[in-house]
């Protein structure tokens, strides 16, 4: 944290503690006083600096199929009349914000790998064609 920040904090709390002194009465400030005040001042210490961020936002562009998130999240399953905790993998495509969902017995690399193709498998969008030749299913070149 840089100097003028610490500083700021601790001038919050030393202008508490002197107008109490003065007066004679103790003072209790809330902390979310504390903190609002000086979430205030490092904003305006930042806009002196030239170092503040502009209020906004970031528009994120996801091109279909270049970004995905991907995740195991925790569920207790109740199997054969017991809870069984299971874990879930998550791998949700940014572009479109199509997801898919598998439950696993684990988290670790094999289970991983194992959602990722299943995942694709479940988003195949290339059709199946037979060749003239063999009996055998063939994908089609893109």
């Amino acid at each position: 944290m840089e100097p003028a920040l610490l500083a700021t904090e601790a001038a919050a709390h030393r202008s508490a503690d002197s107008d109490a002194a003065a007066s004679g009465v103790r003072v209790e400030i809330a902390y979310s006083a504390v903190w609002d005040y000086v979430s205030r001042r490092r904003q305006e210490i930042a806009e002196a600096a030239g170092a503040a961020p502009t209020a906004g936002f970031v528009i994120r562009h996801n091109r279909s199929g270049r970004d995905a998130e991907v995740d195991f999240g925790e569920a207790r399953v109740d199997a054969v009349g017991e809870r069984t905790k299971c874990f879930v993998f998550a791998l949700r495509l940014a572009g479109s914000g199509t997801a898919v969902h598998r439950i696993t017995t684990s988290c670790g690399q094999e289970a991983s790998l194992d959602g990722h193709v299943h995942a694709i498998r479940a988003w195949v969008v290339f059709p199946v064609v037979r060749s003239a030749t063999t009996a055998s299913p063939r994908r089609s070149p893109g």
